[in-house]
């Protein structure tokens, strides 16, 4: 897929006409949250959030989901689910859930440029915040900003 940028609505038009789940995927702090809320009140989609899921045990992001919890949730949430979080790639494919459009939200910074860019080439240091380091791993090995269907853009 060769998502186009836009800005940081979506473009309904590109939604397919029968779908059960579209993800949001993207940068923390991007509007992931903000977007799937306001997309489930115009597409009368139930919201699930990976950060409804987490046990706060202080290990790595994916390592603190409850998982059974969260396939129950996307499960139960009707016809229409919107899931959004960090990783959704990852942790989707941990519990087996498919979906049929998958936003990603990048988050550019004036000052530095897109949040992540500068961890993504192979030789590029790592962060030191488990979290920054865990999502620059998951961009590097999922591509999620090359496989989304559509890819919308956030300033600070």
């Amino acid at each position: 897929m060769n998502p186009q940028l836009h800005a940081d609505q979506p473009d309904y038009s590109k939604l397919p006409v029968q779908w059960a789940r579209l993800i949001i995927d993207g940068d923390s702090g991007s509007g992931k949250t903000t977007l799937a809320n306001r997309m489930a009140g115009v597409l009368r989609a139930t919201v699930v959030s990976l950060d409804e899921h987490l046990l706060e045990n202080g290990n790595l992001y994916c390592n603190q989901i409850n998982y059974e919890p969260l396939r129950s949730a996307i499960c139960a949430g009707g016809p229409r689910v919107i899931i959004e979080g960090v990783c959704i790639l990852k942790v989707l494919a941990k519990i087996d859930i498919t979906y049929d459009y998958h936003i990603f939200m990048k988050l550019y910074n004036g000052m530095l440029g897109w949040e992540y860019e500068q961890y993504l080439p192979k030789g590029a240091r790592l962060p030191r915040s488990k979290l920054t380091r865990e999502i620059a791993e998951y961009y590097r090995e999922y591509k999620p900003f090359d496989k989304c269907n559509e890819l919308l853009e956030r300033n600070l």
